[in-house]
């Protein structure tokens, strides 16, 4: 259990990392700097890309889970709500 712990964490700080340098890329572009994203982001680096690959992967799976669970919660609100307002309900 400590290990799983220990790798989400490092895998939350391996792409907070990340985010934060897209988004300071972002940023530098938007100031109208000259920036080389491609260099800045690893692109042509194996090791680098596929980092992001794991990153982008891992984080579109957090999403459909968190959706998931929204949607699920959204039903359960739903149906309690339906059941409150049933004939005969109390």
């Amino acid at each position: 259990m400590i290990a799983l712990e220990r790798s989400y964490t490092n895998f939350s700080n391996e792409t907070n990392a990340k985010l934060s340098l897209l988004r300071d890329v972002l940023r530098r572009v938007q100031a109208g700097e000259d920036v080389d994203v491609e260099k800045e982001m690893g692109t042509g680096d194996e090791v680098k890309e596929k980092e992001w690959e794991e990153v982008m992967r891992e984080l579109a799976k957090e999403d459909a889970m968190i959706q998931s669970r929204n949607q699920r919660r959204r039903a359960r609100e739903a149906a309690k709500r339906e059941a409150a307002q049933a004939p005969g309900s109390v």
